[in-house]
């Protein structure tokens, strides 16, 4: 795996947005993730973890992830599957506000 998004996911464990700041200057990268089939996004990372504040600012940068599968689980399977209710919800609320979901 790229160090780059293996850096990425230490950082997403901890749920420090300071030091995804620092340490990631690379911009393109969250796109670069985009773009790869079966890696886990810092979403999934923090939906297993439950650091909500790091999710909002994924949220903000890169929303598409919210779609993304991994291991045939999306950032709301990961949730519910390691009880994370609390980021389950944040994630569901997110999805309504922004009309992710359908009605």
């Amino acid at each position: 795996m790229d160090e780059r998004i293996e850096r990425l996911n230490e950082i997403a464990q901890h749920g420090n947005i300071d030091a995804f700041y620092i340490k990631i200057p690379d911009v393109k990268l969250l796109e670069h993730i985009d773009e790869l089939p079966f890696v886990d996004t810092p979403l999934h990372i923090f939906a297993y973890n439950g650091h909500v504040p790091f999710s909002i600012e994924m949220m903000k940068l890169k929303p598409s992830f919210v779609n993304l599968m991994t291991r045939n689980e999306a950032v709301l399977h990961v949730a519910l599957k390691y009880d994370k209710l609390e980021a389950f919800k944040y994630l569901v609320g997110w999805l309504v506000k922004n009309r992710f979901l359908l009605e």
